[in-house]
């Protein structure tokens, strides 16, 4: 919420409907899509979604189709709850924004 133009945005946590994990949505009217970008280790910041991507087992952009902003989402997922593919944990490397 650092980089929301304004800091107003909306924050949404949903119950995934599997019952394994949740979803966070942060919704704003910045058309920026953020990138997930390596940074110096010193750097006071810019490791958002280097973070995000470490930490969650899914995460991406959606454009508003209006052109008036966009939601951040990530999904976590409680492996000892999961089932099939969601209880195989994958590690995947920083890919940037992703639909």
């Amino acid at each position: 919420m650092r980089h929301v133009p304004g800091r107003r945005c909306q924050t949404f946590i949903f119950r995934l409907p599997t019952g394994d994990g949740v979803r966070v949505e942060v919704a704003d009217n910045s058309t920026a899509v953020p990138l997930a970008i390596k940074r110096d280790e010193l750097d006071d910041g810019g490791r958002g979604l280097i973070l995000v991507n470490a930490v969650t087992d899914d995460w991406g952009v959606v454009k508003r189709r209006d052109g008036t902003g966009k939601t951040v989402r990530f999904e976590c997922v409680d492996r000892k709850r999961a089932t099939g593919d969601r209880a195989r944990f994958s590690p995947r490397p920083p890919t940037g924004p992703r639909p």
